[in-house]
């Protein structure tokens, strides 16, 4: 996040000048409107282009660490306690800093691709 932030900076510092200058004193006439747009779409627009990519990429790398996890019935008898479940979406959210809504939704994902563990049937 910090290196996006970083680009953008220096993208406000050097490009958009830049392109400002070549826009009031070189540019010909058919070559307006793509630099206004460069300049409009740097300001306000990189962030809605690089913000979900980068969610995108800490939600991949999520069950990648997922993945990693010990296979077998250890996951997801772990995850049959509550507190467990808790601890685990509280512990989620903060280290990939995003809301607690998204940490559930993410959890709720990974929960249906585990098996489901069968009670034995009463009376058998």
């Amino acid at each position: 996040m910090a290196r996006a932030f970083l680009v953008w900076i220096l993208g406000l510092v050097t490009l958009v000048p830049y392109a400002g200058w070549y826009l009031l004193f070189e540019a010909e006439h058919g070559q307006y409107p793509l630099l206004i747009t460069f300049i409009i779409a740097w300001i306000i627009g990189y962030h809605g282009v690089v913000l979900p990519l980068i969610a995108a990429w800490r939600v991949r790398k999520f069950f990648r660490f997922l993945e990693g996890l010990a296979s077998g019935d250890a996951v997801p008898a772990a995850f049959n306690d509550p507190e467990t479940r808790k601890a685990f979406i509280l512990n989620l959210a903060r280290e990939n800093g995003v809301p607690l809504f998204v940490a559930r939704c993410v959890f709720a994902r990974f929960e249906q691709g585990l098996p489901r563990q069968e009670t034995p049937a009463e009376g058998a």
